[in-house]
Protein backbone atom coordinates (compact mmCIF):
# COMPACT_ATOMS: atom_id res chain seq x y z
CA UNK A 1 0.00 0.00 0.00
CA UNK A 2 1.06 3.49 -0.99
CA UNK A 3 -1.40 5.58 0.96
CA UNK A 4 -4.00 5.60 3.73
CA UNK A 5 -6.99 7.50 4.95
CA UNK A 6 -9.80 7.40 6.91
CA UNK A 7 -12.80 9.67 9.30
CA UNK A 8 -13.34 6.70 11.70
CA UNK A 9 -12.37 3.24 12.96
CA UNK A 10 -14.68 1.44 11.06
CA UNK A 11 -13.86 3.31 7.74
CA UNK A 12 -10.86 3.84 6.42
CA UNK A 13 -9.14 3.15 2.78
CA UNK A 14 -5.88 2.33 1.66
CA UNK A 15 -4.51 2.19 -2.17
CA UNK A 16 -1.60 0.64 -4.07
CA UNK A 17 -0.07 -0.46 -7.03
CA UNK A 18 -3.74 -1.48 -8.70
CA UNK A 19 -6.02 -2.10 -5.88
CA UNK A 20 -7.94 0.20 -3.27
CA UNK A 21 -8.56 -1.68 -0.24
CA UNK A 22 -11.97 -0.64 2.40
CA UNK A 23 -11.84 -1.46 6.19
CA UNK A 24 -14.72 -1.56 7.89
CA UNK A 25 -13.73 -2.26 11.37
CA UNK A 26 -13.73 -6.06 11.15
CA UNK A 27 -11.32 -6.83 7.94
CA UNK A 28 -10.38 -5.48 4.82
CA UNK A 29 -12.36 -5.31 1.43
CA UNK A 30 -11.01 -4.91 -2.02
CA UNK A 31 -13.19 -1.84 -3.45
CA UNK A 32 -11.25 -1.94 -6.49
CA UNK A 33 -9.17 -3.25 -8.87
CA UNK A 34 -7.25 -2.27 -11.73
CA UNK A 35 -4.03 -3.45 -12.52
CA UNK A 36 -3.09 -0.44 -14.55
CA UNK A 37 -3.05 2.14 -11.89
CA UNK A 38 -0.59 2.97 -9.13
CA UNK A 39 -2.29 4.58 -6.90
CA UNK A 40 -0.27 6.73 -4.54
CA UNK A 41 -2.58 9.76 -2.44
CA UNK A 42 -6.28 8.77 -0.77
CA UNK A 43 -8.16 11.44 1.13
CA UNK A 44 -11.52 10.89 2.93
CA UNK A 45 -13.31 13.69 5.07
CA UNK A 46 -16.45 12.28 5.63
CA UNK A 47 -18.31 9.00 5.07
CA UNK A 48 -18.77 8.25 1.48
CA UNK A 49 -16.03 10.79 -0.02
CA UNK A 50 -13.53 9.35 -0.48
CA UNK A 51 -11.03 10.55 -3.19
CA UNK A 52 -7.69 8.86 -4.37
CA UNK A 53 -4.78 10.14 -6.61
CA UNK A 54 -2.43 8.34 -8.48
CA UNK A 55 -1.30 7.33 -12.37
CA UNK A 56 -1.14 4.60 -15.14
CA UNK A 57 1.51 2.84 -15.24
CA UNK A 58 3.43 4.16 -18.20
CA UNK A 59 3.31 6.94 -16.93
CA UNK A 60 1.39 8.59 -19.51
CA UNK A 61 -1.50 9.37 -17.70
CA UNK A 62 -2.68 10.90 -14.08
CA UNK A 63 -6.41 9.48 -12.57
CA UNK A 64 -8.37 11.23 -10.20
CA UNK A 65 -10.61 8.64 -8.60
CA UNK A 66 -14.23 9.53 -6.35
CA UNK A 67 -15.98 7.51 -4.65
CA UNK A 68 -19.42 8.41 -3.20
CA UNK A 69 -21.12 5.77 -1.55
CA UNK A 70 -22.45 4.34 -4.69
CA UNK A 71 -19.52 4.39 -7.52
CA UNK A 72 -16.12 5.43 -8.40
CA UNK A 73 -16.36 7.84 -10.73
CA UNK A 74 -12.37 8.60 -12.70
CA UNK A 75 -10.98 11.68 -14.28
CA UNK A 76 -7.83 10.87 -16.41
CA UNK A 77 -5.58 13.55 -17.56
CA UNK A 78 -2.34 13.96 -19.58
CA UNK A 79 -0.73 14.76 -15.90
CA UNK A 80 0.41 12.75 -13.17
CA UNK A 81 -1.51 13.13 -10.19
CA UNK A 82 0.43 12.28 -6.70
CA UNK A 83 -1.32 13.94 -4.16
CA UNK A 84 -5.26 15.01 -2.60
CA UNK A 85 -6.19 16.57 0.61
CA UNK A 86 -9.67 18.49 1.31
CA UNK A 87 -10.06 20.70 4.15
CA UNK A 88 -13.27 19.46 3.83
CA UNK A 89 -15.84 17.96 1.59
CA UNK A 90 -16.31 21.11 -0.90
CA UNK A 91 -12.38 22.52 -0.40
CA UNK A 92 -10.36 20.09 -2.21
CA UNK A 93 -6.28 20.34 -3.50
CA UNK A 94 -5.15 18.20 -6.12
CA UNK A 95 -1.93 18.32 -7.27
CA UNK A 96 1.34 16.21 -9.32
CA UNK A 97 3.35 16.98 -12.18
CA UNK A 98 3.59 16.83 -16.10
CA UNK A 99 3.60 13.75 -17.28
CA UNK A 100 7.54 12.87 -17.62
CA UNK A 101 8.15 16.31 -16.20
CA UNK A 102 9.40 18.10 -13.42
CA UNK A 103 6.84 21.11 -13.49
CA UNK A 104 3.83 21.28 -11.09
CA UNK A 105 0.29 22.00 -10.91
CA UNK A 106 -2.23 22.73 -7.99
CA UNK A 107 -6.09 22.55 -8.72
CA UNK A 108 -8.34 23.68 -6.06
CA UNK A 109 -11.82 23.13 -6.39
CA UNK A 110 -15.44 21.72 -4.63
CA UNK A 111 -14.98 18.43 -6.13
CA UNK A 112 -17.44 19.48 -8.95
CA UNK A 113 -15.19 22.11 -10.52
CA UNK A 114 -11.41 22.80 -10.73
CA UNK A 115 -9.56 25.24 -11.03
CA UNK A 116 -5.60 26.84 -11.26
CA UNK A 117 -4.56 27.32 -7.44
CA UNK A 118 -1.15 29.63 -9.49
CA UNK A 119 0.55 27.37 -7.45
CA UNK A 120 4.52 28.50 -8.33
CA UNK A 121 6.50 25.24 -7.23
CA UNK A 122 7.89 22.09 -9.05
CA UNK A 123 6.24 18.77 -9.04
CA UNK A 124 3.61 18.74 -6.10
CA UNK A 125 4.47 15.31 -4.01
CA UNK A 126 2.30 15.82 -1.04
CA UNK A 127 -0.66 18.25 0.54
CA UNK A 128 -1.79 19.05 3.62
CA UNK A 129 -3.59 22.09 5.92
CA UNK A 130 -5.94 22.56 8.49
CA UNK A 131 -7.84 25.86 6.92
CA UNK A 132 -8.15 27.50 3.41
CA UNK A 133 -5.91 29.83 4.16
CA UNK A 134 -2.63 27.77 5.43
CA UNK A 135 -2.35 24.94 2.89
CA UNK A 136 1.16 23.34 2.63
CA UNK A 137 2.71 22.09 -0.34
CA UNK A 138 5.56 19.78 -0.66
CA UNK A 139 7.39 19.10 -4.00
CA UNK A 140 9.87 16.91 -5.44
CA UNK A 141 12.48 19.40 -4.89
CA UNK A 142 13.19 22.46 -3.81
CA UNK A 143 10.97 24.75 -1.35
CA UNK A 144 8.04 23.82 0.79
CA UNK A 145 5.16 26.38 -0.41
CA UNK A 146 2.50 27.62 2.09
CA UNK A 147 -1.01 29.47 0.88
CA UNK A 148 -2.08 32.39 3.34
CA UNK A 149 -5.41 33.19 1.44
CA UNK A 150 -3.56 35.59 -0.29
CA UNK A 151 -0.18 34.70 -1.67
CA UNK A 152 2.02 31.81 -1.90
CA UNK A 153 4.84 31.81 0.50
CA UNK A 154 8.40 29.60 -0.24
CA UNK A 155 10.38 27.98 2.79
CA UNK A 156 13.48 26.54 2.28
CA UNK A 157 14.74 23.34 2.43
CA UNK A 158 18.05 21.27 2.67
CA UNK A 159 19.70 21.49 -0.62
CA UNK A 160 18.79 17.81 -2.38
CA UNK A 161 15.97 17.46 -0.29
CA UNK A 162 13.57 15.06 -1.72
CA UNK A 163 10.06 15.11 -0.35
CA UNK A 164 7.63 12.57 -0.29
CA UNK A 165 5.03 13.28 3.00
CA UNK A 166 3.28 16.30 4.63
CA UNK A 167 1.38 15.76 7.92
CA UNK A 168 0.84 17.86 11.10
CA UNK A 169 -1.39 18.83 14.06
CA UNK A 170 -1.95 22.26 13.57
CA UNK A 171 -0.45 25.35 12.51
CA UNK A 172 2.42 25.22 14.52
CA UNK A 173 3.22 21.49 14.61
CA UNK A 174 3.99 20.13 10.88
CA UNK A 175 5.75 17.31 9.46
CA UNK A 176 7.83 17.11 5.89
CA UNK A 177 9.55 13.63 5.15
CA UNK A 178 11.44 11.97 2.36
CA UNK A 179 14.46 10.27 0.48
CA UNK A 180 17.39 9.96 2.86
CA UNK A 181 15.10 9.72 6.71
CA UNK A 182 14.95 13.51 6.11
CA UNK A 183 12.39 15.17 8.21
CA UNK A 184 11.90 18.31 8.72
CA UNK A 185 9.56 20.29 11.43
CA UNK A 186 7.35 23.48 11.34
CA UNK A 187 6.87 24.94 14.46
CA UNK A 188 5.23 28.02 13.79
CA UNK A 189 7.77 30.27 12.87
CA UNK A 190 10.73 28.18 10.60
CA UNK A 191 11.61 24.78 9.57
CA UNK A 192 14.04 22.76 11.06
CA UNK A 193 15.71 19.59 10.24
CA UNK A 194 15.09 16.73 13.24
CA UNK A 195 17.31 13.97 13.26
CA UNK A 196 15.75 10.01 12.99
CA UNK A 197 17.57 7.38 14.74
CA UNK A 198 17.54 4.41 12.68
CA UNK A 199 20.48 3.16 11.03
CA UNK A 200 21.09 3.64 6.89
CA UNK A 201 19.13 5.37 4.27
CA UNK A 202 15.81 4.77 3.50
CA UNK A 203 12.89 7.57 2.55
CA UNK A 204 9.89 8.55 4.50
CA UNK A 205 6.45 7.70 2.54
CA UNK A 206 3.55 9.22 4.81
CA UNK A 207 2.58 10.74 8.05
CA UNK A 208 0.16 10.74 10.46
CA UNK A 209 0.28 13.30 13.50
CA UNK A 210 -1.88 13.35 16.13
CA UNK A 211 -0.60 15.99 18.51
CA UNK A 212 3.03 17.83 19.55
CA UNK A 213 3.85 14.62 20.96
CA UNK A 214 2.61 12.21 18.64
CA UNK A 215 3.83 11.71 15.49
CA UNK A 216 3.91 8.62 13.06
CA UNK A 217 5.71 7.90 9.86
CA UNK A 218 6.02 5.18 7.55
CA UNK A 219 8.86 3.68 5.50
CA UNK A 220 12.56 3.31 6.27
CA UNK A 221 11.60 -0.50 7.05
CA UNK A 222 8.74 0.04 9.14
CA UNK A 223 7.08 2.35 11.36
CA UNK A 224 8.82 4.88 13.03
CA UNK A 225 7.42 7.02 15.79
CA UNK A 226 7.93 10.54 17.44
CA UNK A 227 7.19 10.89 21.25
CA UNK A 228 8.59 14.90 21.58
CA UNK A 229 11.96 14.55 22.04
CA UNK A 230 13.43 12.04 18.84
CA UNK A 231 12.21 9.77 16.06
CA UNK A 232 12.36 6.16 16.89
CA UNK A 233 11.77 2.81 14.99
CA UNK A 234 9.02 0.56 16.47
CA UNK A 235 9.35 -2.67 16.69
CA UNK A 236 6.28 -5.20 15.54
Amino acid sequence: MNAIGGVAANDVWAAGDGVVLHWDGSSWQPALTDSRLLLVGVWSGVANDVWIAGYDGDGDSGILLHWDGASWQASETASMFWAVWGVGARDLWVGGSASGGESGFLFHGDGNQFADAGYPGGSVRAIWGQSSDEIWVAQYQGALQRWNGLAWDAFATPDGAILRALAGSGPDDVWAGGADAVMLHWDGAAWRTVQVDIDGACTVSSICSFAADDAWANGCGGLIHWAGSSWQRVRL
